[in-house]
């Protein structure tokens, strides 16, 4: 289910199949979610899980914002209690392709599951990975607008210096530049666990951008 794959300094952990149980399970909604490394050391993370107790902080961490992901106008790419709905209203045609080309490390995810607000949608994310710079594109083929939530979830050794206009870190000796700047704050997702029980705080950009066939949505993080 999961796959790693290495790239110059890069290493990228995310789903090598798109298929998910419509059983009530521990399967977390992380589709369009990855864990990046430089150099082994880890940078983007998910939020882990220290707590099914569902009055505990983390007992949501299955969803879309305690990942690297998205929603669309507030929704994930399957339903957040999916069990709770028919099969084919779960059902999401998704897609993921990896390739090289051009020393460019290119990760294609591409679900239906934002189908069901609008049926043109298609969503597709592009990761595209070279020596220096992650780019993360996502992007919609409805022409109508939505309102896309981004999410980033950094290790807590790292440790950001927030400027006008990026987010800056080091590690190794070098200097790292995460673009653009977000304007949300979320307490409640801001946590990280290696071991069930055991939580310690992270920093979370949270941007909120419109999305359309007309507007994808860039993020990047390179080496300065």
């Amino acid at each position: 289910m999961w796959e790693k794959t290495n790239f110059n300094k890069w290493s990228l952990i995310m789903r090598s199949s798109d298929k998910f149980s419509y059983l009530p399970n521990h399967e977390h909604h992380d589709l369009l979610h990855f864990v990046l490394f430089y150099n082994e050391l880890p940078v983007l993370v998910d939020s882990g899980r220290a707590s099914y107790n569902p009055i505990d902080v983390h007992a949501k961490s299955y969803l879309p914002e305690y990942h690297n992901s998205i929603r669309i106008d507030g929704l994930g790419y399957i339903p957040d209690s999916k069990h709770l709905y028919p099969n084919n209203y779960n059902y999401q045609d998704s897609n993921i392709i990896t390739k090289v080309e051009n020393k460019t490390l290119e990760i294609l995810i591409r679900t239906q599951g934002f189908n069901r607000i609008d049926n043109k949608i298609n969503f597709t994310r592009r990761i595209l990975v070279n020596q220096n710079k992650i780019e993360i594109i996502d992007s919609s083929q409805s022409l109508k607008s939505h309102v896309i939530d981004n999410y980033f979830h950094f290790h807590p050794q790292v440790k950001i210096n927030k400027d006008k206009n990026n987010y800056s870190f080091k590690i190794n000796n070098k200097y790292f530049i995460f673009s653009p700047v977000n304007k949300n704050k979320d307490k409640d997702i801001s946590y990280f666990s290696n071991e069930y029980g055991h939580i310690e705080e992270k920093f979370v950009i949270h941007n909120t951008h419109t999305i359309s066939k007309d507007n994808e949505i860039r993020h990047n993080l390179e080496i300065s």
